[in-house]
């Protein structure tokens, strides 16, 4: 029995060695199942539930405005530091975040530290949650990261639904193959990162560094906020969706701005970090 429990504690250091080692040098992890059947049909449920709120409404300020998005819209359901100035409404913004958070967490949050813990993160804080609805004919995006080194964020994703290609399911690249591309140009540099894109032989290091990018209801996808990725071609009929959370270290200072929109729901003016 000795023998076994430390084999096992044996077997369970390796992994989070390997998992910590993989995710280093990718930038990048998919967790196939992440979520049992239970947690799925639970995470349904309130994610039906949440989107009948009216500020559950679905914008385009919450994109990556450095990045092509044609029809690609958000909901938010969370941000931890906010401001706006409409000052009447503040509690009713607070209010909102609060039943979001309070229905929709529990199912996810607990799941995940584990995940952080093995990886050497504790303490993390959510900064922002949204829902991503991608509709049909929705063009791919360029390959970009969504932010700098210094900035130290985690990006989560959970599908809504099984999503592949044909649906333009993210696509990630792995630091491996590419790493060296970002440290080259800079962060922000988008004008010149597109060009460095038609060079041959970055485009062989970019089919060589891509994932599969076929995904479960229930799988959970985590990257850096330096990890290059972007969101395919919806070629499908279906509107992809995905719950996307936006996770960093308690030192990232972090604001966003809130206004409304002309039907009562709310939409993210900026941010600033």
């Amino acid at each position: 029995t000795s023998e076994c429990r430390l084999h096992t504690r044996f077997s369970r250091e390796v992994y989070c060695v390997m998992i910590k080692e993989k995710f280093e040098e990718q930038k990048y992890l998919q967790f196939e199942q992440f979520l049992n059947e239970d947690e799925k049909t639970e995470l349904s449920q309130v994610i039906e539930e949440l989107e009948k709120h009216k500020f559950c409404n679905k914008t385009t300020t919450a994109n990556n405005h450095f990045v092509e998005n044609v029809g690609r819209k958000q909901a938010v359901l969370f941000s931890e530091n906010f401001k706006t100035q409409e000052t009447d409404f503040v509690e009713e913004i607070r209010d909102w975040f609060k039943i979001s958070f309070d229905k929709l967490f529990p199912i996810i949050l607990p799941k995940l530290r584990p995940v952080f813990h093995e990886l050497g993160h504790e303490d993390l804080r959510l900064l922002r949650a949204t829902i991503h609805y991608v509709p049909p004919g929705e063009p791919h995006q360029s390959i970009h990261h969504d932010g700098d080194v210094k900035e130290n964020a985690f990006y989560v994703n959970f599908p809504l639904h099984d999503t592949n290609p044909e649906q333009g399911a993210t696509e990630l690249y792995n630091d491996k193959y590419v790493g060296h591309i970002r440290d080259s140009y800079g962060v922000y540099s988008w004008s010149k990162l597109k060009i460095l894109w038609e060079d041959s032989e970055t485009r062989k290091l970019l089919k060589k560094a891509k994932n599969n990018n076929e995904y479960k209801f229930g799988d959970m996808i985590l990257y850096k906020d330096i990890t290059f990725h972007r969101g395919g071609a919806n070629k499908s009929n279906v509107v992809r969706k995905f719950l996307h959370l936006f996770i960093s270290k308690p030192d990232t200072t972090w604001v966003d701005y809130y206004d409304f929109t002309e039907t009562g729901g709310i939409k993210l003016s900026r941010s600033d970090s």
